[in-house]
């Protein structure tokens, strides 16, 4: 059994002793070590000085050889490993790769269609749904809402189904796994696209159908509010599991190049705004609690750059900033930094605009929770209603 572990745990080992290297502050550094060690099956702990005083590669493996060996811990070779190190290595701040001119459809066959930037989308599980229709929100005060039925965004998902590692002697399983996912996708018109383990791109819901990605969800862009996304949005989701801040999500090189083809495509068909291709963690809200993250797949490490796109991490969170719901500990601790800065900036917005209304900051929270509340409903009646000639 030692034969076997080794391999599994030297690039987890290689991965902790990178992270913790680069944590200055050692408080921080203690609290991830904890965190790396933090599983119930665990009934020991080590001290605060023991830690601090050794060097993260010292602390890590006295972790990793009192952790009980698991799969989850394999760190594939190929390549997954390859774009977790081609994100390592590009710098902070990197610009994203734009994908720049036009996309057509060159050949559509019964099985596929294949479109001039090298995108195929298979067709095998293809269906439809519901007629896309739903009513944009102008920012603007005095404006009447828009009826709108072509897409004007897309948001990114992890499927969170079951994987196996991403390895050739666990082929038969990763194929299994991605057809019954695919399969209980397209039963229950769960997405527009899945993005395989192997790259490849299946349309599960035709664009011109509602698919049922989003659930309750919001977002905005400088001129419209959207609310109930799987009736205005694309879903694009990756088999894999998303993960929080700090831990690498299991995708792959080839699903990312992959995504930014499809990206490339339905940005160029549609003409959707870059601010509004977005991750579900982002858009996902629980309406009676008031509170963002209902669902977390994708809260940090989704690829901005390597899709093309910018990070809109850095953009405001719509349900907080024109809705006035909330967040909580469970939700900033998974966030990227980039998001946890901007949903701290929203709060302080919030903060200044209720004193300048006199109003106490629940005040202000409640009156944006009602403007939720009355466009959640015009959405639902518009979107229901049957088409009259």
């Amino acid at each position: 059994m030692q034969a076997e572990r080794k391999p599994a745990f030297s690039p987890f080992l290689r991965y902790v002793e990178l992270r913790a290297s680069r944590i200055e502050d050692p408080v921080e550094r203690l609290k991830y070590l904890r965190r790396m060690m933090a599983l119930p099956a665990l009934g020991w702990s080590l001290s605060p000085r023991l830690l601090l005083g050794w060097t993260a590669p010292a602390a890590a493996v006295v972790i990793l050889l009192a952790l009980p060996w698991r799969t989850a811990f394999r760190t594939p070779q190929g390549p997954t490993a390859l774009a977790s190190r081609a994100r390592a290595e590009r710098p902070a701040g990197d610009p994203p790769r734009p994908a720049k001119g036009p996309v057509w459809q060159v050949d559509r066959q019964s099985g596929a269609e294949l479109y001039s930037n090298g995108l195929r989308i298979e067709r095998r599980y293809e269906t439809r749904y519901l007629p896309r229709k739903f009513l944009a929100f102008p920012r603007a005060p005095g404006k009447e809402p828009e009826p709108r039925k072509e897409p004007v965004g897309i948001v990114f998902h992890t499927t969170e189904s079951a994987v196996a590692p991403f390895e050739s002697k666990h082929n038969q399983s990763l194929r299994r796994f991605g057809e019954g996912l695919l399969s209980f996708a397209r039963q229950e018109q769960l997405y527009h696209f899945v993005v395989d383990r192997f790259g490849r791109v299946h349309r599960i819901v035709q664009e011109t159908d509602v698919a049922n990605h989003a659930g309750h969800s919001a977002w905005a862009d400088e001129d419209y509010l959207y609310v109930k996304l799987n009736q205005s949005f694309l879903g694009v989701a990756f088999e894999g599991k998303s993960a929080g801040n700090g831990d690498e999500p299991i995708i792959n090189e080839a699903q990312v190049h992959a995504a930014r083809l499809l990206s490339w495509m339905l940005r160029e068909k549609y003409h959707l705004r870059p601010e509004n291709c977005v991750t579900h963690a982002q858009v996902s809200l629980a309406p009676v609690a008031r509170r963002i993250g209902y669902h977390t797949d994708w809260a940090a490490n989704f690829p901005f750059g390597d899709v093309g796109l910018p990070d809109n991490y850095r953009l405001p969170v719509a349900a907080l900033e024109f809705f006035g719901f909330e967040y909580d500990p469970d939700y900033m601790a998974l966030a990227a930094p980039e998001l946890a800065l901007s949903m701290k900036q929203t709060d302080a917005r919030l903060a200044k605009a209720a004193r300048e209304k006199g109003l106490t900051l629940a005040q202000h929270r409640a009156a944006l929770q009602k403007d939720f509340v009355r466009l959640s409903e015009a959405m639902r009646q518009f979107a229901f209603a049957k088409e009259t000639d």
